[in-house]
């Protein structure tokens, strides 16, 4: 008995669906593309980047008074945060005297804050914990792990950072970084790629300072679009009148602390500076099932407890919240056999992902040919929720908002499908151009047929209910 003819979704109110669609969002992504070009001057980029950044994060902006709590809670911390251990003594290596307990150090505050000065002290309070908590160290994949020395560098606030020059497709604004995290025993000259946390100074008081904000904010997507590992970006800002301020950039937009005092609040301005330095990486904004270079472009990618190679990237978005979609193509490590890798960060109003249309699609055998893909694994990325017990879950958004936030959470997720086919410019002979426009004709027939299959199981849910 054949399926009941049922027409195509329209415009029309009636006919859209029950479940979330992105249509219903009325933002106009961030498209960069203007600023890649090779002619424009530092300062063209720098405004027309404020400009889509203020398009992109206009209602995502967030406040989040226990934001630090949330990124750096006290089972992903190596040791614990305290009085005591505000007030514990350095010993020096002889004991023979002491050395300022760490509250002396956090309390003495750089003068007039310049980015030296600042960048030092942020190093003092690093090598103070250092004294107290020698052997800071964690397990990855069930072996026990040192994490390298990372410290705070003003090297670059003076002068443009270095960015990947043999990608041209890769290129960002050329931006210079007050004071920024880095792995100490890097072997190379520091480039966006090596970034790990971000500090921005202002020599104005906080209610008087209109830029450090955007500032933070395109160093932020500066890090994004290159570093091919990365979920999150924590970031810092400090002010001339002894105020910090703790912020995190993610897919669904901005979340940012009160601004707090640092005589008054010292333990929450130490918690924080005890997860950027010592925190796992996953911790501080790194999705370990993606191991990349020096340039940070995708080497390995982890899907369902595998490796694989990365041959090429396919697409890469280049707008700062939202999905996010990046693709990749992959060989299996050993066997050479291709397939194409999709990640992005999806909705969470969703009631319906890709997956479950994908896994639909071979239930219905569309699959045979080559015209549409075949799913192979799908599903929501893992993240280190717990650092001391181990624990995983899935990595979203909404872990570092408050329960009533206003903006949408998202939701890592990964697909890997086949075939892996190359690009349809790519024809070698006019038989090959004429096969792949067929197959994609036959795909359009096919999704048809799914569109359909989808619209019947909607309709008979709707008839269960009702009866």
């Amino acid at each position: 008995m054949s399926a009941p003819s049922i027409p195509l979704p329209t415009s029309s109110e009636s006919s859209r669906p029950a479940y979330y669609t992105s249509s219903e969002i009325k933002r106009r992504p961030l498209n960069s593309k203007w600023l890649e070009g090779s002619g424009n001057t530092v300062k063209e980029t720098v405004v027309e980047l404020k400009r889509l950044l203020n398009m992109e994060l206009h209602d995502s902006i967030e406040l989040s008074q226990n934001l630090a709590e949330a990124v750096f809670p006290d089972q992903n911390l190596p040791f614990p945060i305290d009085n005591s251990l505000l007030n514990e003594p350095r010993s020096t290596r002889s004991q023979t005297q002491t050395r300022p307990s760490l509250i002396s150090l956090l309390t003495k505050l750089p003068e007039d804050w310049p980015e030296a000065k600042t960048c030092q002290w942020l190093n003092d309070i690093g090598d103070a914990l250092r004294l107290i908590h020698p052997d800071n160290k964690y397990t990855k994949d069930g072996v026990v792990v040192t994490p390298s020395k990372r410290v705070w560098t003003s090297a670059y606030s003076s002068v443009y950072m270095k960015q990947d020059e043999t990608n041209k497709d890769s290129s960002v604004p050329h931006r210079k970084p007050d004071i920024i995290l880095v792995d100490s025993d890097f072997d190379g000259e520091v480039a966006w790629p090596q970034v790990h946390a971000l500090a921005e100074v202002t020599r104005t008081e906080l209610i008087k300072n209109r830029t450090i904000k955007d500032t933070v904010y395109q160093k932020s997507y500066v890090m994004f679009r290159s570093q091919d590992n990365r979920c999150f970006i924590p970031s810092l800002y400090f002010t001339r009148d002894g105020f910090f301020t703790f912020n995190a950039c993610d897919r669904s937009g901005i979340v940012y602390t009160t601004t707090r005092k640092i005589l008054d609040h010292p333990l929450i301005l130490l918690c924080i500076i005890v997860g950027l330095i010592f925190g796992h990486p996953s911790v501080i904004g790194y999705d370990e099932t993606i191991q990349c270079d020096a340039r940070g472009q995708a080497l390995f990618i982890r899907v369902d407890g595998t490796d694989y190679w990365v041959i090429a990237e396919l697409f890469k978005s280049t707008a700062l919240r939202g999905r996010a979609t990046r693709c990749w193509s992959i060989e299996s490590i050993g066997e050479q056999k291709g397939f194409v890798i999709k990640d992005c960060w999806a909705d969470a109003r969703r009631e319906q992902s890709e997956i479950e249309i994908l896994e639909l699609m071979r239930e219905l055998d569309l699959c045979k040919s080559c015209c549409v893909p075949r799913l192979i694994h799908g599903g929501n990325v893992p993240v280190l929720l717990n650092v001391k017990s181990g624990t995983y879950g899935d990595d979203c958004t909404a872990r570092r908002r408050k329960k009533d936030s206003s903006v949408e959470g998202r939701i890592h997720r990964r697909l890997m499908m086949e075939p892996l086919g190359r690009h349809i410019t790519e024809f070698r002979c006019l038989h090959e151009l004429v096969g792949a426009v067929i197959d994609a004709v036959e795909g359009k027939f096919s999704l048809r047929l799914l569109a359909n299959s989808m619209l019947i199981r909607e309709s008979s849910s709707t008839s269960e209910i009702t009866c």
